[in-house]
């Protein structure tokens, strides 16, 4: 596994991340769409260019932005579906976000049976 990089910057000046107010999180279950790259890429991401090495994960996510993550962050993090459950699909379809280019296409086919 890379080595973990820990430092942060604020204004200039080095401070270390335990002195900051460190709260705990969990990653929503949203869907995205995601391909293994067999050679290295580069990508626009809302953040710039970023660069990703064969084998990493070219994602997309739910507003249709694209952007690489590494092999052993993308398995800790993502599971493969087979399907999306009805509540995640509905509850974005309502407030008019759907996921990725897989909930653009259900979105048309939704539309499409009305």
């Amino acid at each position: 596994m890379d080595k973990v990089k820990r430092k942060v910057e604020v204004d200039g000046t080095t401070i270390a991340p335990s002195e900051l107010d460190w709260r705990t999180y969990r990653k929503k279950p949203i869907v995205i769409t995601a391909t293994r790259m067999q050679v290295g890429f580069r990508v626009e991401t809302l953040e710039g260019w970023m660069i990703g090495q064969a084998g990493d994960w070219l994602i997309e996510g739910i507003i249709g932005e694209l952007y690489p993550c590494r092999d052993s962050v993308f398995r800790a993090t993502y599971e493969e579906v087979d399907e999306i459950p009805v509540f995640t699909l509905e509850a974005k379809i309502e407030d008019g976000i759907p996921y990725g280019r897989l909930g653009y296409t259900l979105l048309k086919h939704l539309r499409k049976q009305r």
